[in-house]
């Protein structure tokens, strides 16, 4: 019986040994895990083919002298080959020429005025000029650019002047009727049918 004893006891050591010898190593060894593959989110660039064209540069908008800030003056077209369900079709609208007389709509190409113009002295802004830029989204951006003229319409704002301001002439008494006995003249630096002068004579009481 106690050499029975004995066995059991060693086979018990035995077991609680490998076990531990299990365990612990297991832990030793064990390995970490295996990072997954990062997934690429970023979205594959679409190839840019086509700039933008602009359809109606060739157009002559014209608008009246003083008119107020903000009067449109045109809308500017244009269209890309590429698909507009991508950045490569998508087009924004700018003015790239110099001076700030006109805004633009980056979105609709409508283009309006940014000051008051004057078709008459001393400023004589009869044709205007407006550089406008359509480029599109895509990588690298594509774009076109060309320039737009603007006429200035003369309205009637300026009245007739005369070249004295008062007017004195003698005549004789047996001065026939319908008898020519002076010219007077007057000027307006209105354009076209603005500028046509006509004459009356009104009695002063």
């Amino acid at each position: 019986n106690l050499l029975l004893l004995s066995l059991m006891l060693v086979q018990q050591c035995q077991i609680v040994n490998a076990d531990k010898f299990s365990y612990s190593n297991s832990r030793r060894w064990r390995r970490s895990p295996v990072p997954e593959p990062a997934v690429d989110l970023q979205v594959d660039q679409v190839e840019n083919k086509y700039k933008p064209v602009l359809t109606n540069c060739q157009d002559n908008p014209k608008i009246k002298e003083e008119q107020p800030i903000d009067t449109e003056v045109m809308r500017v077209r244009a269209y890309d080959r590429d698909s507009n369900s991508t950045g490569a079709g998508q087009i924004s609208f700018s003015i790239v020429s110099t001076g700030k007389t006109f805004n633009i709509n980056p979105k609709t190409g409508v283009i309006t005025t940014n000051k008051n113009f004057n078709r008459d002295e001393p400023d004589r802004e009869k044709d205007v000029y407006v550089t406008v830029k359509a480029s599109d989204k895509g990588r690298p951006s594509l774009e076109e650019v060309c320039t737009i003229t603007v006429t200035i319409e003369d309205i009637n704002d300026n009245k007739p002047i005369f070249d004295r301001a008062k007017y004195e002439i003698p005549i004789a008494q047996d001065t026939e009727a319908g008898a020519e006995i002076m010219r007077v003249s007057a000027t307006d630096i209105d354009e076209g049918m603005n500028q046509n002068i006509t004459c009356e004579l009104r009695s002063k009481q």
